[in-house]
């Protein structure tokens, strides 16, 4: 999920379209859409890990959970209540909600505790993982890496109006008829179509490897 609180969720909508508006405030960037979407996106990136991070935690401790703590406390939570995006996670996070009734002088070391057992079951389900990827057979390993660099291409392709996204973009356009498209539709429709045909083979690869 792009976002986990709510506070978490306004102050990425807020960096992000504040980097927009002071984008399109510059004359060079006028008629640049593609190019003020991908700079507001890096500079709400960049923000957020440098410092909006620990500022969603923080709101979300004094707030939500009621937790007096400073700010310094709140970082030390991050990995449960903001996962970074510089992690690739997949943004699961860990709401906390136990400590919101417990006493104050227990709530930040309960809430540490939680997420040390939160680190350790994530660290064991990723070495199950890794374990798992390490046993499969070269073929099963080739077509996920491949289905990585479509996803990617997809993307590429997509925002930069090259081939073979170009003939899904007219397509598009002519049906709708408008000179406008959505690059996360088209990209997504991209990774189905060429994603699609994959799937099955690489069951059928797992199931003929397992026998």
């Amino acid at each position: 999920m792009f976002w986990t609180h709510v506070y978490d969720l306004l102050i990425k909508f807020s960096v992000l379209s504040l980097s927009i508006i002071f984008l399109i405030s510059i004359p060079f960037f006028e008629n640049k859409g593609i190019l003020v979407g991908l700079l507001s996106l890096v500079i709400s990136i960049l923000s957020y890990i440098l410092f909006l991070r620990t500022t969603g935690s923080y709101l979300y401790c004094r707030l939500a959970l009621k937790m007096g703590i400073i700010f310094n406390q709140a970082k030390n939570l991050n990995a449960a209540i903001a996962p970074s995006p510089s992690q690739f996670s997949n943004f699961n996070w860990l709401p906390l909600t136990e400590v919101k009734y417990l006493e104050e002088d227990k709530k930040y070391e309960t809430a540490l505790s939680l997420l040390n057992n939160w680190e350790l079951e994530k660290a064991t389900h990723k070495s199950k993982e890794i374990e798992k990827f390490n046993n499969n057979s070269l073929a099963i390993k080739i077509l996920d890496i491949i289905s990585i660099i479509i996803v990617f291409a997809s993307f590429f392709t997509t925002v930069f109006q090259l081939p073979p996204a170009t003939f899904l973009i007219k397509f598009y356009c002519n049906f709708f008829n408008t000179e406008k498209y959505s690059v996360t539709l088209i990209s997504v429709i991209m990774i189905i179509i060429v994603l699609l045909p994959l799937l099955p083979l690489r069951k059928l690869i797992d199931k003929s490897a397992n026998k």
